[in-house]
């Protein structure tokens, strides 16, 4: 798994963490183009999008949407709500 996180413009750039790969806008433009620019910055067959008050606490998380998506051609994205699937 590879983990990317878009800096959109913040006040604090993001220059590095371990593991992680970093992409830094240079102008604010909110989520969309912030996820539009991690999505091109990605190449995996599922990209997962998350927002910076997100919490993730199940693991398995990431790997029930995978589930999900396996084999589902026209099934372009799954949302979770807490505790739901």
């Amino acid at each position: 798994m590879r983990i990317l996180v878009v800096d959109d413009a913040s006040d604090t750039p993001v220059s590095s963490l371990n593991g992680v790969s970093v992409v830094r806008r240079e102008v604010s433009g909110g989520p969309g183009p912030a996820r539009n620019d991690g999505i091109a910055a990605s190449s995996g067959a599922f990209i997962a999008c998350f927002d910076d008050d997100c919490e993730i606490t199940d693991p398995s998380l990431l790997t029930r949407a995978a589930e999900v998506l396996e084999g589902q051609p026209r099934c372009g994205a799954v949302a979770f709500t807490q505790g739901g699937r």
